[in-house]
This record gives structure tokens, C-alpha cells and sequence, in this order.
């Protein structure tokens, strides 16, 4: 359903039924021969649709020069899952069971998860914690505004019924738009 790429010779696939494929190319044994890639699963841990994935490689901090891969991936179910370590992912809570179809990460504890209904979810820790999903919004709401009842005696205000009555003198109402929202993306601020 997505794949992310990571380097020219790394990079991922998300699927049905918790599907992680990864995929790496090493250097042709000699000139003239393609590289050789192979695609290993991966365990998920979820039997769910995954639908997005994002990521990127980072200093790993241990002064070496090694990298960490740094991916998020959003799925059916509100299923959500990190990279724990190498070839290992974790379940990261989401406390929401709409389908999730964005991920965007803007660092390794900042990002955003997207899905039906409007849902949206911040990704976030404090150095050196656990990672956490937070929802932004539960649903996408639409104001629809108009009158109820007779037309008010000036000066009185208009017969809501279940809607509020704003300060315009006209009746308002919340209505969910049922739209989900299947992606999301930061801007790096390079105007290049």
C-alpha cells in the first residue's frame, strides 16, 4: 500500500495483513553485474491493513558513524507502529479505531498520523521517552448556520432548538464531515 525509501539501496513496504517487506541491494560482485536486492519480511506484529509509512535514516549517537532508521507506519484499526531497533517494530497506542492512512515524521519525536472522520493524531516524546500519540481533533466539524423557528421580534434573539445561538443572531450547528484524511506532509521551509 506504500513504501518509503530510505537510501538508493534500502527501503520499505507496507501491506495487507501487517505486511513489512524491507528491501536491500548489495554491490554487484563484479563489473557489469546489477547489484543484488533482497526482500525480507519483517514481523509486524498486527494482522491489520498498513496503509502509510514514512521515514528516514539519523546518527545513531554512538559516535561511529552507524545510522538508525527512524520509521512510523499508520494502519487499519487505529494501528500504529515504530521501529524498536533493528528488525523489530512496537505497537504505539493510538486510543482511536478509525483507519489511519498518513504518517509524516518531522524528527525522531515529532510527526503526525492521519485518518478517517478527520482524525488526527501528533506523535511526539520527550528526549528519551516513550513515544505517544495525542489526538489533535476527533472529527472535522462543519458549521452550518440559519434560522429555526420564527423570525425573531427585533431585539430577541432567534429559537435555537438544539443548535447554539451565536452572537450574528442565527442558529449553529456541528456537523461531523465523514471525509477521511489520507495524507499528510511538512514543508521543509527550503523554498529552493
Amino acid at each position: 500500500n506504500d513504501v518509503v525509501m530510505l537510501r538508493f539501496d534500502l527501503a520499505y513496504v507496507v501491506g495487507t495483513d501487517g505486511t513489512i517487506l524491507r528491501y536491500e541491494s548489495t554491490p554487484a560482485k563484479k563489473a557489469g553485474d546489477p547489484p543484488v536486492g533482497t526482500w525480507t519480511k519483517e514481523t509486524s506484529g498486527t494482522t491489520e491493513d498498513l496503509e502509510a509509512i514514512t521515514g528516514f535514516l539519523e546518527d545513531d549517537g554512538s559516535g561511529t558513524g552507524k545510522q538508525k532508521e527512524v520509521l512510523l507506519v499508520a494502519g487499519e484499526n487505529g494501528v500504529v507502529l515504530e521501529r524498536a531497533g533493528p528488525g523489530q517494530w512496537a505497537v504505539v497506542p493510538s486510543n482511536v479505531t478509525v483507519d489511519l492512512f498518513g504518517v509524516d515524521l518531522l524528527g525522531d519525536a515529532d510527526g503526525y498520523v492521519v485518518g478517517d472522520a478527520g482524525t488526527v493524531l501528533r506523535y511526539s516524546a520527550v528526549a528519551g521517552a516513550t513515544h505517544t500519540l495525542t489526538l489533535q481533533t476527533a472529527q472535522t466539524q462543519q458549521d452550518v448556520a440559519g434560522r429555526q423557528g420564527p423570525v425573531p421580534a427585533p431585539g430577541k434573539p432567534s429559537d435555537c432548538g438544539s443548535g447554539t445561538c451565536g452572537a450574528d443572531n442565527l442558529c449553529h450547528a456541528q456537523f461531523p464531515i465523514p471525509e477521511p484524511l489520507k495524507s499528510v506532509t511538512h514543508d521543509s521551509g527550503n523554498d529552493e
